[in-house]
């Protein structure tokens, strides 16, 4: 297709075209697409930034229904062409955060969504966000992003890539890295490799974890990686006064870094703040533009 339709990488997409086919194989074989004993396709799938088709044509035909949303108007009129003739498939010309997906899922009465996607670096953090909003209707995710930020996705405390950024994945999905891919797998070769990795959501994630509250416990993480190598007595006392947080909290945690808690410790640290009701009224929400400070990652400037 990128030949024929003469198509030009736009810098202002992150476009980066898969063109090793082995690795097209390796992500065919990796998502996981059911059919039932007649061998037809049972699931519904999501796929977010089809490029030139590459793995298009394997969707197409082991899905059920496949919706493949593409921002770049040159290359939707080409999968149009390509692929708008089978009934199964549609394609839709879309910036993916502005396509309403709640809107389709709930039109198209689906529960159960597979999402396949191939990331631009600037957009990751949005994207997964956007995603997670709708996970109460998405059974899993494939999904390649440059190696650091998969590596972020899965770290583990007390390691330099663990921060807000793995326990905001973490919390919401069980992160996989199933395999790892050049960066000259595509065109034009970006300037690091890739991970090809699964999220498999937690279908109801405040349960699995025992969370007291979500938007507090969210609250929390933000603090204290917000200033990570200060003791987390330094970063929670500005949302809670000191004298008040050597009351509720154990001193081991005080004394401890944001990077040296795991997940279930932060969950620990809120439900605690949470039963002293100490943050009532205080509350605000999270935003997107903090998961990517928080991640490093990049704010949506892909021309910058």
């Amino acid at each position: 297709m990128l030949s024929a339709y003469s198509v030009i990488p736009l810098k202002r997409f992150g476009q980066n075209f898969l063109i090793d086919d082995n690795i097209t194989r390796k992500i065919r074989d990796a998502v996981f697409l059911n059919t039932g004993k007649t061998k037809a396709a049972k699931d519904y799938v999501l796929e977010i930034g089809p490029g030139s088709g590459a793995l298009t044509n394997f969707l197409q035909k082991k899905s059920k229904r496949l919706i493949a949303v593409e921002v770049d108007r040159v290359l939707c009129s080409a999968l149009k062409r390509d692929f708008g003739k089978f009934k199964n498939t549609q394609i839709v010309c879309s910036d993916i955060l502005k396509f309403d997906l709640g809107a389709y899922l709930k039109r198209s009465k689906i529960n159960n969504l597979k999402v396949v996607a191939n990331l631009p670096y600037y957009i990751t953090t949005p994207i997964i966000e956007y995603l997670f909003k709708h996970l109460k209707s998405i059974s899993d995710i494939f999904i390649t992003v440059q190696k650091e930020v998969a590596a972020r996705m899965v770290a583990h405390h007390k390691t330099k890539d663990y921060g807000a950024f793995t326990c905001f994945v973490n919390y919401f999905c069980k992160p996989t890295i199933l395999f790892k891919i050049k960066k000259d797998s595509f065109w034009p070769v970006p300037k690091i490799d890739s991970c090809f990795i699964r999220l498999l959501p937690h279908r109801d994630p405040k349960k699995l974890y025992n969370l007291s509250c979500e938007e507090l416990f969210f609250k929390v993480v933000r603090a204290g990686f917000g200033q990570r190598r200060k003791q987390l007595l330094n970063p929670l006392s500005n949302i809670v006064p000191k004298d008040v947080l050597k009351k509720i909290i154990p001193g081991g945690i005080l004394s401890s870094r944001a990077e040296d808690l795991s997940l279930e410790d932060f969950v620990y640290l809120s439900n605690l703040l949470n039963d002293a009701k100490v943050m009532e009224g205080s509350l605000s929400a999270r935003s997107g533009t903090f998961w990517q400070k928080s991640a490093g990652l990049p704010v949506r400037q892909a021309g910058s």
